[in-house]
């Protein structure tokens, strides 16, 4: 812990997880935010990682526990990734990511 204009500040709980049932303990036990992927758009494409349709409710469970959730978006783009990522950053917004 850092201080900062005489205040102590918590450092912030971060977690990874890979599909709702690691959001929702990652919640439960007291994570103050969580990073995600999709089948899209990430490194992590063989890995196990949420379905783009699954985003609003795991926005919904954070949000619920307090906590944030960010969906990591770095994948090496090719040109037709780029036509199509518009709509997807779209439909994140859309689910208050």
């Amino acid at each position: 812990m850092r201080a900062c204009c005489g205040k102590l500040e918590v450092p912030e709980l971060l977690a990874p997880a890979g599909g709702m049932e690691q959001l929702f303990y990652a919640v439960h036990f007291g994570a103050d935010a969580v990073y995600c992927a999709t089948d899209r758009f990430g490194l992590r494409q063989r890995a196990e990682n949420f379905d783009l349709t699954e985003i609003p409710a795991a926005v919904r469970l954070a949000h619920l526990s307090g906590a944030k959730l960010f969906v990591a978006c770095n994948a090496f783009m090719h040109e037709d990734d780029l036509r199509s990522l518009p709509a997807y950053l779209e439909a994140l917004a859309e689910a208050k990511v």
